[in-house]
């Protein structure tokens, strides 16, 4: 069964969920009877998710959290639209069709293959290397490395912290930055 974070968890399970998203790009399912497989969310089919393959589709689908022996457990996949198929998604649809033709579920537990060893098997050794070489950018990183003053990087960094909090007492440098047209951007 899958689990996912809800309004109202608590912020170690929120953090656990991330964890778990940040986990699973560095791998695919290998569906079998379907079960364990988010069928829009997972990557099984392709690279990518469906949800990113089809985000038109994914956008207006009712039930996004659905397995794929959710979907594909009956001859005609098992979705309803929030809107009609009509133009690229009607087109997106088709496309996605196709695709699923050959899927044919059986009764064995769906794998989980881990993309970054050739043996296909979770090592803490390959996942460190993904994580130091994969292409997101480290913001704190790129903060402290801007050829600004100390001051300036500290006060930026609080009211990053800050964020979501409607606390009155910012920081004064804050405001007059902003008053000067002064800001900070981290690409």
């Amino acid at each position: 069964m899958q689990v996912q974070w809800k309004n109202g968890d608590s912020h170690f399970w929120a953090s656990l969920m991330k964890t778990k998203q940040e986990f699973l790009k560095f791998g695919t399912f290998i569906v079998k009877d379907g079960s364990q497989v988010r069928f829009w969310e997972d990557r099984w089919l392709g690279n990518i998710t469906i949800q990113e393959q089809y985000p038109q589709l994914y956008n207006i689908v009712r039930k996004k959290h659905d397995t794929v022996a959710d979907v594909l457990s009956i001859q005609i996949p098992n979705i309803s639209w929030r809107r009609d198929l009509i133009g690229n998604k009607l087109i997106s649809w088709n496309n996605l069709l196709s695709r699923l033709e050959g899927i044919e579920l059986r009764q064995e537990r769906d794998e989980f293959r881990w993309n970054l060893d050739q043996s296909g098997v979770f090592s803490v050794k390959s996942h460190y290397l993904g994580l130091i070489h994969q292409d997101t950018p480290n913001l704190n990183k790129k903060l402290w490395k801007l050829k600004t003053p100390l001051k300036i990087k500290i006060s930026y960094g609080k009211s990053k912290s800050q964020e979501g909090c409607h606390s009155h007492k910012r920081q004064p440098s804050e405001t007059k930055l902003a008053r000067k047209s002064t800001v900070l951007f981290l690409s």
